[in-house]
């Protein structure tokens, strides 16, 4: 019996069934401890240093981080690579919403070997050619947003 293809209402195809990827309790809290979050205020980003425990890292948004308690300028950073995360669509105001855990798994493997920091950047440095690559998984509720990483310049 041949499968039923869903398409959205520009004929493209809907992923039937699409998944996140997920990480074990142990690499999850392996990578929170080596990869921060980090948000831009200013010219300088502001990291958490403290460590989260896995209820925060699997059911925290990335916005709804707690206090940053240090920070480090941007001219100690160098960039390491950017990429596409896939996360559950935001909340009605098109915020994107991901949780922590939802970017660390999605952290290239070659990436973290080499960052300290990510950066969730704002939907609209997303090219529409991007938009359009990705348009089916919009169609299936999730958005898709850059997520930058640094590598904290020691001195």
């Amino acid at each position: 019996m041949k499968k039923k293809k869903l398409c959205n209402k520009k004929g493209r195809i809907i992923p039937s069934r699409f998944e996140l990827p997920v990480l074990e309790d142990e690499d999850l809290k392996y990578l929170s401890e080596q990869i921060k979050p980090v948000v831009t205020y200013i010219n300088e980003k502001c990291f958490v240093s403290d460590i989260f425990t896995l209820k925060d890292l699997k059911t925290r948004r990335y916005w709804d981080t707690p206090d940053y308690t240090q920070t480090v300028s941007e001219k100690d950073l160098d960039e390491v690579e950017e990429f596409l995360c896939v996360h559950y669509e935001g909340d009605p105001l098109g915020i994107p919403q991901p949780t922590i855990a939802e970017i660390l798994a999605q952290i290239p493997l070659k990436t973290i070997r080499e960052a300290d920091v990510f950066e969730l950047l704002d939907p609209v440095s997303i090219s529409n050619e991007e938009r359009d690559k990705y348009a089916d998984l919009f169609w299936a509720g999730y958005h898709v947003n850059k997520v930058k990483t640094y590598k904290i310049i020691k001195k």
